[in-house]
C-alpha cells in the first residue's frame, strides 16, 4: 500500500485527526462512518446509506489551497477517502486502528495526543487545518 507521508498531510488528514480526538474523548474511539468521507456506501445505525462518492470529495494534500484561495488540483487525491487517511495516520504512528472499515475504532498514540494539542493551539491562534505543519509546531 502507498501511504501519504505526514509532511504531505493537508486539511483532510488534520480534520480527521481532530474528529478522532473528539471520538476518543467521548466515544471510546468509535468513529461514525456517516460523518466520514468514504468511497463505498455504508449503512450506519440509522439504516441510512451515506451519499454517493464524488471525486471532488477526495483528500486534499498540503499546498492544495494557495494563499489567494485558488487550488492546485494535482494535490487532490480523487480516490483517497477518510479510511485511507486513517491508514496514513496509523502508518505515521499517530493512531492505532482497532476496528474495521464498517466499524472504525481507533486510539491515539502518545505522538497523536501531542499532535492533537499542537493542532488545537494552531487552530486557537487563527490557523487552519490546511496550513497546519506538525513539524514546525513547538
Amino acid at each position: 500500500m502507498n501511504y501519504i507521508e505526514e509532511k504531505k498531510f493537508g486539511r483532510d488528514h488534520w480534520n480527521l485527526l481532530a474528529y478522532i480526538e473528539y471520538c476518543c474523548m467521548n466515544y471510546e474511539g468509535k468513529l461514525n462512518p456517516q460523518r466520514m468521507r468514504i468511497k463505498h456506501k455504508t449503512t450506519g445505525a440509522s439504516g441510512q446509506c451515506s451519499s454517493e462518492w464524488n471525486p471532488k470529495y477526495g483528500t486534499r494534500l498540503k499546498g492544495y489551497v494557495y494563499d489567494d484561495k485558488t487550488t492546485h488540483e494535482a494535490l487532490l487525491l480523487k480516490k483517497h477517502d477518510d479510511l485511507d487517511c486513517l491508514d496514513d495516520l496509523e502508518n505515521a504512528t499517530i493512531i492505532k486502528n482497532k476496528g474495521s472499515g464498517l466499524n472504525p475504532m481507533v486510539e491515539l498514540t502518545k505522538k497523536g495526543i501531542i499532535l492533537c494539542g499542537k493542532l488545537t493551539a494552531h487552530k486557537q491562534n487563527g490557523g487552519y487545518f490546511s496550513n497546519f505543519n506538525s513539524e514546525e509546531q513547538k
